[in-house]
């Protein structure tokens, strides 16, 4: 399923523009009008709406539809090399100790069931890791995409160049001031961002919210 199911390509709007991260625009290559949280994928040609990432292991996107999918890969993935784990080692039938010997020293079965076994073993910290990382993410309310977005919000702050002007977000240069899509724009007296105390991220609602939202998507 999450590899040949559709990510979620409709342009139906799903969520609101915060015009923080995301604005309305149309899409430059597909000349669409690009709902909030979505994303042009380069390599498959399309938008797609709650954008995460490209996974290269899918050959699919991560997105609003596959997205749950994606983690029950994960989980899968998980129970997978720790249960491998658990049959090599009982097959060996040896004691930590004498593992190396077994592996170097005895039957070829052998030398293919302990190089399985460290495979798994090796593997499953791994994606027990990557499975935390978005199990993160949905706790915070984001993708992996807005993570990025996240991170230039943050390098404004930093620098002390990110303002507030009533519900508009600005960013000032040497030319004055622009809006975050980079247009010029007269402030009358904005006053700087300095802590996320003054942002807020609209789509998170908590993390059991956010989790439904990811393993239940409502049809476009």
């Amino acid at each position: 399923m999450a590899v040949l199911i559709n990510p979620g390509t409709s342009p139906t709007p799903v969520f609101a523009y915060d015009n923080l991260l995301f604005f309305p625009a149309d899409c430059r290559t597909c000349l669409v009008a690009k709902p909030a949280r979505s994303k042009h994928c380069s390599l498959c040609g399309r938008c797609v709406q709650l954008f995460d990432h490209h996974c290269i292991w899918l050959n699919n996107d991560v997105g609003y539809y596959t997205y749950r999918y994606f983690i029950g890969f994960l989980v899968a993935k998980i129970w997978t090399f720790t249960y491998g784990a658990y049959l090599c080692w009982t097959a060996l039938g040896v004691s930590p100790t004498m593992f190396w010997t077994t592996l170097r020293a005895t039957s070829t079965e052998n030398k293919i069931t302990g190089t399985l076994f460290l495979l798994c073993v090796l593997l499953l910290p791994l994606v027990a890791l990557f499975l935390g990382e978005h199990l993160r993410y949905i706790y915070l309310g984001v993708t992996t995409n807005e993570t990025a977005k996240w991170d230039y919000i943050h390098y404004l702050m930093q620098n002390k160049l990110l303002y507030k002007d009533g519900s508009q977000f600005l960013v000032v240069d040497e030319m004055g001031y622009t809006t975050l899509t980079g247009a010029p724009i007269n402030a009358t007296r904005p006053a700087p961002v300095t802590s996320w105390d003054q942002l807020t991220n609209i789509y998170d609602h908590g993390f059991v919210s956010n989790l439904k939202q990811r393993l239940f998507p409502k049809p476009l």
